[in-house]
């Protein structure tokens, strides 16, 4: 079944990367992605995602206010927001909790950290990263 997938990092070249490493790993998924918050929202509008693969730290709108505003709206109520971030603070975590972020995951990941977070959030099988 095919998932959308949307990527919320203000870092075009770790947006970029994410992105590559997600379609080597499914290349059915429909990724898109949005430099902040504000441009998230408007995303989520047009494309629908299952899951927003959300950074914190971004200028316009954090990713905290992004998450806060979507579980307010009840058509994207159970949309999965997973948080990638630097930010690995427990009040941070603890925040993002607070407001419906079903996982935190921080940065740097590797492929394989991120197939398997992928994996379990999504609840598909993917392919063996070499």
């Amino acid at each position: 079944m095919t998932k959308k997938i949307l990527v919320v990092e203000d870092d075009n070249s770790l947006s970029m990367l994410l992105r590559l490493i997600m379609k080597f790993q499914q290349e059915e998924w429909l990724l898109s992605s949005a430099a902040n918050g504000l441009e998230a929202l408007s995303q989520v509008e047009k494309f629908q995602p299952d899951l927003v693969l959300l950074d914190i730290m971004m200028p316009e709108m954090d990713g905290l206010e992004f998450a806060r505003r979507v579980r307010a709206d009840e058509r994207w109520a159970n949309m999965t927001i997973v948080v990638l971030s630097a930010l690995s603070d427990p009040n941070t975590k603890r925040k993002a909790r607070e407001i419906g972020v079903q996982e935190y995951w921080t940065k740097p990941i590797s492929p394989d950290e991120l197939q398997e977070g992928l994996q379990r959030v999504l609840g598909t099988d993917l392919p063996d990263v070499p």
